[in-house]
């Protein structure tokens, strides 16, 4: 029971909101899950933005979700799927839903095949334009899926709190205070686990279950879901502005593209 209680309150602390119990029609209502993920949000529009430090913040744009809360058959079918790709049953969790309240254990529904990165013009010597760069950015995210697929366990490994410095992402600090905190109260917190890397380093595993929510309001509106953040691990020769494609394919098959122009003259 003790165990019930804390994942509910962290999950109503520290989580993003979540369409089926913003419209619930019985609030305070206690749901049995036995996924640890409730939700996959439907998406088919990326956003790109460039930060300060140049790196390009990836975002998609949610238009709709389906999970524990769905109830047109069709819905709940497609749920049960994703359930059984991923694994993702005997978690046991009870999962409070409230009008007002917000959740993690939400997750963009496509799972990704491959990321990779181009430009209009020449980056250095050893990448003309329209080259890959995957060799020349870092990749920046978070996954639950290898908490999930290790039977909701914590291994070693996943308990490492050191990330390199250019793993600066708002969505999950990476003060080793952070992670110490946030244990004391319910280690299950960061089962969502960083994800990083070189793009060129990267494969299918490491692109699975990706990015984290930023609130349901928001979704296909002004605020994106956060994906990833793309991080140049050098500056291209001869600083000018580039004009750089974003492109994702996932495991069915569509492919994402979008420009971005960045300027690394300043």
């Amino acid at each position: 029971m003790e165990q019930s209680i804390k994942k509910i309150l962290v999950i109503i602390l520290f989580g993003i909101g979540l369409s089926g119990c913003m419209d619930h029609p019985i609030p305070n209502k206690l749901v049995q899950s036995d996924s640890y993920v409730l939700e996959y949000i439907e998406y088919r529009l990326l956003n790109l933005s460039v930060k300060d430090d140049k790196r390009i913040a990836v975002g998609v744009f949610g238009y709709d979700s389906y999970g524990v809360f769905s109830t047109t058959e069709h819905d709940i079918k497609r749920f049960e799927e994703k359930c059984r790709q991923h694994s993702d049953f005997g978690y046991g969790m009870d999962y409070l839903c409230t009008p007002s309240a917000v959740y993690i254990h939400c997750v963009p529904e496509r799972d990704i095949v491959s990321i990779d990165v181009y430009s209009d013009a020449p980056f250095d010597s050893s990448h003309p334009a329209g080259t890959s760069l995957a060799d020349c950015f870092y990749f920046v995210s978070v996954s639950p899926y290898r908490y999930i697929q290790n039977g909701y366990q914590f291994t070693a490994d996943m308990l490492k709190t050191e990330v390199p410095d250019y793993y600066d992402w708002p969505y999950i600090m990476r003060s080793l205070n952070y992670y110490d905190y946030y244990d004391k109260r319910d280690p299950e917190f960061r089962s969502y686990l960083p994800v990083y890397g070189l793009l060129s380093d990267l494969d299918e595993y490491d692109f699975r279950m990706i990015g984290i929510c930023d609130g349901w309001q928001h979704w296909g509106h002004e605020s994106p879901v956060p994906l990833a953040d793309l991080v140049p691990a050098k500056m291209p020769e001869g600083r000018m502005v580039h004009t750089l494609t974003v492109r994702i394919e996932d495991t069915e098959g569509f492919i994402f593209k979008k420009q971005i122009r960045v300027d690394f003259s300043e």
